[in-house]
């Protein structure tokens, strides 16, 4: 006997819409981080690549996001490479 399949109420139908908008969102991210990763590895120097500790990546213009690499001057940030990407295509690029 087949049991009928039971719709989400409008609570669980927003938690998922929120739960694939953030799928997205961190999928689209780690797409930009390994995209820039690749190009900032041909751009900066040996002695920077030693100096990296982290990245940031954050929403830009017309649907790109800007992904920033970090090192460290004791507790204080400075920015070793900027780059903008949709995904594929890096642009934008400053070290």
């Amino acid at each position: 006997m087949a049991v009928p399949a039971v719709a989400a109420d409008v609570g669980e139908r927003a938690a998922i819409e929120r739960a694939l908008a953030r799928g997205k969102s961190i999928y689209a991210y780690d797409q930009a981080a390994w995209v820039t990763t690749d190009v900032a590895m041909a751009t900066i120097s040996d002695a920077q690549k030693r100096e990296v500790r982290g990245w940031v990546v954050v929403p830009a213009a017309k649907g790109r996001l800007t992904v920033t690499y970090y090192g460290m001057t004791g507790a204080t940030p400075y920015k070793i490479f900027t780059a903008d990407t949709d995904g594929h295509s890096v642009d934008n690029k400053r070290v």
